[in-house]
């Protein structure tokens, strides 16, 4: 009677556990070097807020997963300092599955910097223990 019970019991309670599927793929630039540290976000590709629904960052290799995804369709945003932001559209995740995205390819910004101005080197006051003001100029840091 107790086995029974407890096989009931475990029964009803792995049934009720939620499953999740996972997203995994790689961020290349269109160099086809990695994308590394690439923010990815999944958005619920049927809301019209475009709600966070889960995020991670590419590794090294340009490499991501993003765990704990209910069944349905997902829309990735992909961004970055060095890239334009891409949107990967319309992704399926099903339960207890991993999705593989294909390599998605980034486009590298372009840098304009004919409006740089130059900036002067930066100098520094420092008190020493003994309440004397010394001024540190870059050369004094360089070696030789």
């Amino acid at each position: 009677m107790k086995l029974l019970f407890l096989f009931i019991f475990f029964a009803q309670f792995s049934h009720g556990q939620m499953h999740y599927g996972t997203i995994r793929g790689k961020v290349m630039d269109k160099n086809g070097e990695p994308g590394m540290f690439v923010k990815i976000v999944a958005v619920d590709s049927k809301d019209s807020s475009q709600n966070f629904v889960a995020g991670c960052q590419s590794d090294f290799d340009g490499y991501f997963q993003l765990n704990a995804l209910k069944a349905g369709e997902y829309d990735l945003i992909f961004s970055s300092s060095e890239h334009d932001t891409l949107i990967v559209e319309d992704v399926l995740v099903q339960l207890e599955r991993i999705t593989f995205v294909d390599s998605v390819t980034m486009n590298n910004v372009e840098f304009d910097c004919s409006n740089c101005v130059p900036m002067e080197p930066i100098r520094r006051t420092f008190e020493d223990p003994f309440g004397r003001f010394t001024t540190i100029q870059p050369e004094d840091i360089r070696r030789d």
